[in-house]
Formats: C-alpha cells, structure tokens, sequence
C-alpha cells in the first residue's frame, strides 16, 4: 500500500490566462500549478502535493490516503481490527485456560 501512488495529481493542464477567476473560485493550486476539478482534488499540506479523491494524510504509513489506494488502505485497517480481536480472544483463551489449570 505504501508503494501504491494515491492519486497525485501532475501539471496536464496548459496555464489559461483566467488563473485570476480560478484562484477566486478555488479551483486553482498555486503550490502545484494545476487547475483543480471541482471538489475532486485537493492540496495535502503534510505531502505538499495535490491529490485525487484526497481522503486523509495517514500518519501510520506517512501517505495519504486518495483513489489510487483507498480500497488497500480499507483492507488494511480491516484486517488490523481483526489481529487485534484476533490477539485480544487468544489472550483471554489462555487466561480461562490457565486459571481452570490452577483451580484443578
């Protein structure tokens, strides 16, 4: 996941002389250079780059998180949760366990 690219958006789009109008509309990132759509894009501050279906900046893998690797990083908090009810019914196996041994 931490390899998959999430969605950076590059400079495709020529400079248009209405850059004033785009900036008033937000719809243009000075940082990047590229004429944002609509609502799609967005400026991460942490990754200083624009990002495509920007979702959030994750701190445990240091990306962000946006169309590109959305659906991994779904998978992977899915099955995080699961190792860690996974580790929390082992560990309390082995507390019944243990205790039915030094009852006995």
């Amino acid at each position: 996941m931490t390899f998959k690219n999430p969605g950076i958006c590059t400079n495709k789009n020529p400079m248009d002389p209405s850059i004033t109008e785009l900036v008033k509309h937000n719809r243009f990132c000075p940082k990047c250079k590229i004429i944002k759509e609509h609502s799609v894009i967005v400026h991460c501050k942490v990754c200083d780059v624009c990002i495509k279906g920007f979702h959030h900046h994750c701190a445990w893998i240091g990306k962000c998180i946006g169309s590109g690797n959305k659906t991994a990083f779904y998978v992977f908090i899915t099955l995080t949760v699961a190792y860690l009810f996974f580790c929390f019914g082992l560990t309390i196996f082995q507390i019944v366990k243990n205790n039915a041994t030094l009852v006995s």
